[in-house]
Formats: C-alpha cells, structure tokens, sequence
C-alpha cells in the first residue's frame, strides 16, 4: 500500500517536530518510498534535504545507508536521528573488532538501523561483502558534490566508492547535494548512476536570505578587521590552508575578545575537533575560523555571517561555503576579502569578483546553469560595493606611469605580487597597527597624495617594502 501525504505529514510531525513539509519535499519523499528507483535531488543548503533520506527511513524495508564525506556529518547526523527517535549505527575507522561486530549483528535484524559511514570504510572488502548479504532499501549519497570534487584530486575512495554503488544491489539510490554545475553532474551520471536512467528533482539553488558582498582593497587584515566589527554573528570564517586558520584566528583576537574566536581544520585531535564543534553549536556569538572541514551539512541554523578570507576551489564550492549562513531563514551576509595577494584557482572565478557591473547573485547561479531569478540583495544591485579607491588608483599608476613614481612603485610591486629586483623587500607585519586604528575610505583617501606618511603609518597594506 502506498505512503499517502496524510500519514507523511503526521509522521514528521509527531516524529521529528516538522509542522508541515513543503510541497516540494512531500512530494520528493512520498517519490522515494512509493517508487524505487535511482535519483539526483538538487535542493538549496537550508531547504531540508536531510528530510529526504530521513522520513523514508521510517517506511522503507531493507537498511538506509548514508554516505558522508565528513565525520563531523556523521557524528551530527546521529545526534539528529537519536532526537527523532530513530536507531542508528556509525561504521568509522578505529573501531574494535568487538565494536563492529556489534554493528553487523544490529544491522542483520529484521528492522536494522540506519547505518551512517563514509567512502574509505565502505570500500574496505569486508564490509562490502558483509553488505552486499544485507538487503538495501535505500542507499544515500549526501553532499554528492564531493564525488566529483574531491574524488579526482585528494579522495580517491570517494571516487571508487561511488562506481562500486551499484554493486550493492541498492532499490533506491539518492544523491543530494546544495549545487552541482554540468561537470559534476555529468560525473555523477556516469560514474555513480553508470549511465542508467535516474530523475532529476531540482529547486532553484538560490539562497533569497543571504546578501552577497565583494570587498576589496590593498590590506585583507583592514578588511577581516572591518567585517568582525560590522557583521553579526555567529560568524564562520573560511581559510584555505591549516596554517591559514591559525594566522587569520590570530589576526580576529586583534579585533575581538580571544575567547569567542575558535580555528578548526582536519588536523585537529578528535576530542579537540568535538570540543570545538560542540562549542560553536552552542554559540550565539562565537566567531570559527575553519578549512572547508566544517561546516557541510552541519545544521547550526543561526550563522548569521560567512567570511572567505581566501577565495573558495570553485563556484560550487563557494555557494556550498556561503550556504552556512541564514539556515535558519533570517537576513545573512557572504563576504569574500580581496587583497593583492588573494590566489584565485580559475581565471573565471577572478572575472566574477572583480565585476562591478552584473548581479553578483545572477553571476554565481549562471555558473551552476539557465536560472534567473530576480536579486534579493547583493552589493552590486544595492549600490553599497565596498571598493578602496586608494588602491585602484595605486594601481593604476603602477600600470601607467611607473617611470613617474619609483618610490610608490616598489610599494605596489610588492603589494600586487611583482618582485623588483633592484629592491630588497621586508616584510613587516602590521596587524597590530590595523586592530587599533579604525579607518574608513576618507582616511584612505587623504593619504592618496601623501605617500610619505602613507609609508611612516604603515597604513596601505600589511606589508611595506624598503628600498
């Protein structure tokens, strides 16, 4: 007999606390338990994709099976299903053989919990065989992106593991994810689907709650600076590299108090990265400076801001990023900082921060494919585009008139990356100077004509350079 809407929507309610599922969701799901069959389903970070996989676990004979890139993903996915009252069990590296034993002998009852795991421990040879004895109802890729993302570069078993899905004899097989460009999804087409017929569910992936904003200008240190104060928090704050955290968390103690700064990135102890975790769940002002490690599909609802100090590997990426933000649907911000020193990874991914003319919401959602949808707020379309004007004029004179300025040029030689080699360059780190000096675009501005006290303040970028 088939699920009807009735018994859905009572089951989210009394089960999980959901008042009411959207059409979108009610009809997404009650596709899933009544019809198996393969599926991608492309809903924005915030519209409930955990919904998807969640509602039908109740319903569905055989074992769910989740595959997450993070452990964080999993931990958190637990801690979710124990609040709803659904039996689950994780399959990670370091457990006992004691431990896994009692995993198989849980997932071999007649109604087996919900098993949660990632690529590296479903392509260990035992536990493929041990699942391929086991009937699986629904096999669950979550934050599907990563296949394609990950599995080509760092992740190899994402990559394996996703070819070998199939393999299990799933009756239904999800992938969900926020954004997904034609690259990825023609690799989860070959590679995961292998070219067999699969339906496509998609919304449009915009976030309508997050104001989208480019800063740039000569010193990201001035600009973190400038956001910390200015923006709400909780506050997430992506680096690209480990030791990018620690230097960035040490430039935000400049500017707030050290005890609402936390980093994050996968090198950290398990217990530290909990600690850590479970601190900015709680936080309603905690700032986290943090790699792409934390974050995916963690629900912490209230972030009000996203910060990229370093640009994101891709579009995609970024969106995935910025989504943190608003979850909960309240007003929230994205800001990416932008220096001379900034290391975009694509020369498109450049083009789209530097234009001043095009909806940046309307720019970001072409890259994922044909949506047009009207701006709800980025800085282009409001007008407020934080620009420092000192440093376009810089540069403009470097590109223009070097013969002119010789002084001001070694500045900007090393400020925009151009090594002089008549010069010796020391760098001197002036964070301190920017954490207790607030300057605006006037400030920047008086200075344009007065390079000496430009360079005795130390005030045009953190670095100087000594002819």
């Amino acid at each position: 007999m088939d699920l009807t809407s009735t018994i859905l929507q009572k089951t989210a309610r009394e089960k999980l606390g959901v008042p009411h599922l959207y059409d979108y969701q009610e009809r997404t799901i009650l596709d899933i338990v009544n019809r198996p069959h393969h599926r991608l389903v492309l809903f924005p970070t915030g519209a409930g994709k955990s919904l998807i996989f969640t509602l039908p676990a109740f319903f569905l004979e055989g074992l769910t099976v989740i595959v997450y890139p993070l452990l964080a993903l999993m931990d958190d996915q637990k801690r979710r299903f124990s609040q709803a009252g659904l039996d689950s069990v994780v399959l990670r590296g370091g457990q006992t053989r004691e431990q896994r034993n009692q995993v198989w002998e849980k997932l071999s009852a007649p109604r087996p919990p919900i098993l949660i795991t990632n690529p590296e421990m479903l392509l260990q040879p035992q536990v493929f065989r041990q699942l391929e004895k086991l009937r699986i109802g629904h096999l669950v890729f979550d934050e599907a992106h990563c296949i394609s993302q990950w599995g080509r570069t760092f992740r190899e078993a994402y990559w394996n593991c996703a070819r070998r899905a199939l393999d299990l004899n799933p009756e239904r097989l999800t992938a969900l994810t926020a954004t997904a460009d034609a690259k990825i999804e023609e690799d989860l087409s070959v590679h995961l689907f292998r070219e067999q017929d699969y339906e496509r569910i998609a919304r449009v992936p915009d976030r309508p709650n997050i104001h989208y904003e480019v800063w740039r200008g000569l010193s990201r240190s001035v600009l973190l600076h400038q956001a910390l104060l200015e923006s709400q928090r909780p506050l997430i704050v992506f680096v690209s590299s480990r030791m990018g955290t620690v230097q960035v968390a040490r430039l935000a103690a400049r500017t707030l108090d050290p005890s609402r700064i936390r980093l994050y990135h996968a090198g950290l102890e398990k217990q530290e990265k909990h600690r850590t975790e479970s601190w900015f769940f709680e936080s309603h002002d905690g700032v986290l400076v943090t790699t792409c490690a934390y974050g995916m599909g963690v629900d912490k609802s209230n972030v009000r801001t996203v910060v990229h100090w370093d640009p994101s590997e891709s579009v995609v990426a970024y969106l995935q990023e910025s989504g943190r933000a608003g979850r909960d649907g309240q007003q929230s911000r994205s800001i990416l900082l932008v220096g001379p020193d900034s290391r975009f990874r694509s020369e498109r991914d450049k083009q789209l921060a530097f234009d001043d003319t095009s909806c940046r919401r309307a720019s970001l959602l072409k890259e994922l494919g044909p949506w047009e949808v009207p701006c709800k707020g980025c800085d282009v379309c409001a007008g407020n585009r934080r620009r420092d004007p000192v440093s376009i004029d810089f540069h403009n004179i470097f590109e223009t008139q070097t013969h002119r300025h010789r002084h001001p040029t070694s500045i900007l030689k090393q400020l925009w990356g151009r090594a002089q080699p008549e010069s010796t360059h020391q760098k001197l780190h002036l964070s301190t100077l920017w954490a207790n000096m607030p300057l605006d675009l006037e400030d920047l501005e008086d200075l344009k004509n007065n390079w000496q006290e430009a360079l005795d303040r130390g005030i045009l970028s953190d670095y100087i350079c000594r002819v």
